[in-house]
């Protein structure tokens, strides 16, 4: 397992992801930097590696996506 943290930059998330198909990273759990969008995450499809996304859903179709239910979380909160 390898942790990186782009600190929310695209350019040093698209280095990473480069860097890090590179070392033969079998899969990703990304929480995305802003501006991300489904072609950010090319080369991890193109190499049929395994993505998961979180935390900010961008509707990419190649990958699993792990989130926070907004409305959920408000109606346990007011049960509670």
């Amino acid at each position: 397992m390898v942790l990186a943290d782009s600190n929310d930059d695209l350019g040093c998330q698209n280095k990473l992801i480069v860097s890090m198909v590179g070392m033969g990273a079998g899969g990703f759990v990304i929480s995305q930097a802003a501006g991300s969008t489904p072609e950010t995450f090319e080369l991890i499809r193109s190499r049929s590696l395994h993505c998961v996304i979180c935390v900010r859903d961008i509707h990419y179709k190649n990958a699993d996506y792990v989130g926070v239910d907004n409305y959920q979380c408000g109606v346990l909160a007011s049960r509670h």
